[in-house]
């Protein structure tokens, strides 16, 4: 949650388009009601890492397909997932899953 408002990076699979998605929602209300934001500019993936630091979303991707093709690409948003900065990859090897936490 940032500022009162909830921010969802929806990664997935599409049963009904055959692909994987990369949608971005909002709540200004605390859920009560839902935005679809412009989808993200990242590759659509299975899932995401994502962190909030000092206002900003950090994103970390995980898998680009569903055989053997993974990811680190590391995005970040300052405006509350209306746009979007690609930022230097992760210097870690890319791997199916993995988590993120933010120790402040």
């Amino acid at each position: 949650m940032i500022d009162g408002d909830i921010i969802v990076i929806g990664g997935g699979f599409d049963e009904n388009e055959g692909n994987n998605i990369n949608e971005v929602w909002k709540s200004e209300d605390k859920g009560e009601s839902w935005k679809q934001m412009q989808d993200a500019p990242f590759y659509p993936c299975w899932t995401y890492s994502v962190s909030v630091i000092d206002g900003s979303i950090i994103v970390i991707s995980f898998k680009t397909d569903h055989v053997t093709t993974f990811s680190n690409e590391v995005w970040k948003s300052e405006d509350k997932g209306e746009s979007w900065k690609q930022m230097q990859d992760a210097t870690f090897s890319p791997r199916l899953y993995y988590t993120s936490s933010v120790i402040d």
